[in-house]
């Protein structure tokens, strides 16, 4: 089933070189489908309704690239009302992973609705997340005056994964691990606001994907390339959905925890 769309942009941050993997992450297969997991990842965003998507690539990015191309699983002719997939490469991608949150924000032309960042290596979130989390976001957009201009300027490019580790090229609030920088406490949504993020929790700690506001996608704009998504969001009003999937905690670093997945996927 396609989720109705929202009309919001979706980034998949995939970034990072997946040193700890000992291959690229990107090109991991599901089984059972033969999918790489960066294929399942973008399909998860088009079908929440993502209008525009860009997956920023960093490290091993021609690979990447080149399996998706000879797959073509993204090509405009293999499902008519496909959403927009542009892959970006952020050259820069050791520079830190918030340089490419803001690539993928620049690669997409602004909407009022935000978008939604989902990490590469967060596998296997189900449709219902999204939906609740894009409907959480989109009653508070709703209720906020349009101010698509604060989000001008649009460039292009982009990395940043969001598991834990150093391997993730991330930072974001929600991600598992000691060493990710996240679970951070976020400022609480108050009573008839709307939320600059949104991020989903399971057991009390954050996850993802996370939804975020035009407003905060425009001081992530505005912040220097050595910032820290966590640190950002500490200081705005961040709305903290319970859900009871607990792959939004998700983090695959390892061959291991890879293998964890798939056997979640055979029970």
């Amino acid at each position: 089933m396609t989720l109705r769309s929202h009309a919001a942009n979706g980034v998949l941050l995939a970034g990072g070189a997946s040193t700890r993997m000992g291959r690229p992450k990107a090109l991991l297969q599901i089984p059972g489908s033969g999918h790489f997991l960066i294929e399942d990842q973008l399909e998860r965003l088009a079908r929440a309704g993502c209008a525009h998507i860009a997956g920023v690539l960093g490290a091993d990015a021609e690979r990447i690239a080149g399996a998706l191309d000879r797959s073509r699983s993204f090509a405009p002719e293999t499902l008519p009302g496909r959403p927009q997939v542009l892959l970006c490469r952020n050259a820069a991608w050791e520079q830190g992973p918030f340089s490419s949150l803001q690539m993928g924000l620049r690669a997409l032309a602004p909407s009022p609705r935000g978008a939604v960042v989902l990490p590469l290596d967060v596998p296997g979130v189900g449709g219902r997340v999204f939906e609740r989390l894009l409907t959480a976001a989109l009653a508070g957009v709703s209720a906020r005056p349009s101010d698509t201009g604060a989000i001008a300027g649009r460039e292009s490019d982009t990395d940043i994964e969001a598991g834990a580790g150093p391997d993730s090229g991330t930072d974001i609030e929600a991600s598992a691990g000691p060493d990710s920088g996240t679970d951070v406490d976020t400022g609480d949504t108050l009573a008839g606001s709307a939320p600059d993020a949104v991020i989903p929790t399971f057991a009390g700690r954050g996850g993802h994907p996370i939804w975020i506001a035009p407003q905060t996608i425009a001081a992530i704009l505005a912040a220097p390339p050595s910032a820290r998504l966590d640190h950002l969001l500490r200081g705005l009003c961040c709305e903290r959905l319970t859900v009871e999937d607990p792959r939004v905690r998700g983090n695959v670093n390892t061959q291991e925890d890879w293998e964890r997945y798939c056997a979640s996927l055979a029970g």
